[in-house]
């Protein structure tokens, strides 16, 4: 299920729009759910709420008196994950959108081929962003963490706990299933801990710091494979760095 969002200020073209994409959706054979907005702020007020719940947003330029590419411009930088379609009746505001790394640009009347084109982009953007992102639940908030934002993360039973630099969440899985799609720069030292090895401080025989103080333990059996994917990754950092 793909989440999308449709805010203009017209609601006779709002529904008329859904219409389209849910039509689209469909015959993708990946189902939308809908939630519409007339204004940027009641945009803006549901993704404080509902942090990360977005995949796609079809967004007017002109909304009324506000001007849709300054929350467009807010968007990129407090949910770069959504991606987003502007719309317009005036094409020359085409060059201004991709300035916001959009998806695409809808000239209104908009027709069937060329939205079909800006879904098919979003999606495979989407696909391609899974690998960047840990997609999860916590607490019924709808979160795409940043895999590069992650410090470690611990299980606890069947709740794992996601560490970051000032906060953490918490949501229930199996460890074993999130080391089978996390990067490869994580690596399990532990049972319990799958560790970011870009925040390791330092590496001891039985425990590794991160960056910000706390000791996570290596277990015994894991130790030589630990010290080895971490050297070897230390060193192919540094290959990068000089190139």
């Amino acid at each position: 299920m793909i989440k999308v969002a449709i805010c203009d200020d017209d609601p006779i073209f709002l529904k008329m729009l859904e219409q389209m994409i849910d039509q689209i959706a469909k015959s993708s054979g990946l189902p939308a759910e809908f939630v519409e907005f007339e204004t940027g702020e009641s945009l803006m007020q549901y993704l404080k709420q509902n942090q990360n719940h977005i995949d796609v947003l079809f967004l007017d330029v002109m909304l009324g008196d506000s001007n849709g590419l300054e929350f467009g411009q807010m968007i990129r930088e407090r949910y770069p994950f959504i991606q987003t379609v502007f719309i317009s009746a005036d094409i020359d505001y085409s060059l201004d959108v991709f300035d916001l790394e959009a998806v695409y640009f809808l000239n209104k009347p908009i027709s069937i081929d060329r939205l079909t084109r800006a879904w098919e982009l979003a999606l495979r953007r989407i696909s391609n962003q899974k690998e960047s992102f840990l997609r999860i639940n916590s607490r019924g908030h709808h979160l795409n963490i940043p895999f590069k934002d992650i410090l470690y993360l611990e299980s606890e039973r069947r709740i794992i706990i996601v560490h970051r630099l000032s906060t953490s969440h918490q949501f229930y899985a199996q460890l074993d299933d999130i080391e089978l799609t996390i990067p490869d720069y994580f690596i399990r030292c532990h049972q319990s801990y799958l560790v970011n090895m870009q925040y390791i401080a330092s590496l001891a025989k039985g425990r590794c710091q991160i960056s910000n103080g706390q000791i996570i333990p290596i277990a015994q059996k894991r130790r030589a494979i630990t010290r080895r994917q971490y050297l070897q990754f230390v060193k192919d950092q540094a290959q990068i760095a000089t190139n």
